[in-house]
């Protein structure tokens, strides 16, 4: 599998994950990753930081899929250090609509996002 899933604290205290890529990732890691997000996943509802400083290429088959599914509806903070990997990110959230992802050049920068989120969404429930 291309790509590893960690667990992490954010500074506000929430759990999130990382997911971390790797070479190419198909439409079956697609596949896998969403079914992990998705309602009953072990990852669903879960802020999560994307890296993909080492993930060479995403196939025409995954963006299609990943298009096709539309906004996850969870925070996602990308970090993008490739510029053919940021073409397809953006690409993605132009088509998802995705409000709540955005692209970062570091995983500081992205946590930081990602934390700021995770409390503003706190302070609006309670």
């Amino acid at each position: 599998m291309p790509y590893e899933m960690t667990f992490f604290q954010l500074p506000c205290g929430a759990r999130a994950f990382r997911m971390e890529g790797r070479g190419t990732f198909s439409r079956e890691d697609a596949v896998a990753s969403l079914k992990l997000v998705d309602p009953g996943g072990e990852l669903h509802g879960l802020p999560c930081v994307v890296l993909t400083r080492n993930l060479g290429s995403v196939s025409p088959e995954a963006r299609r899929l990943y298009a096709e599914r539309g906004d996850l509806g969870v925070w996602m903070a990308v970090v993008v250090t490739n510029p053919v990997i940021r073409v397809t990110a953006r690409f993605l959230m132009r088509i998802q609509k995705a409000r709540k992802t955005d692209l970062f050049a570091t995983e500081e920068k992205a946590i930081a996002w990602l934390d700021a989120r995770v409390r503003e969404e706190a302070a609006k429930a309670t």
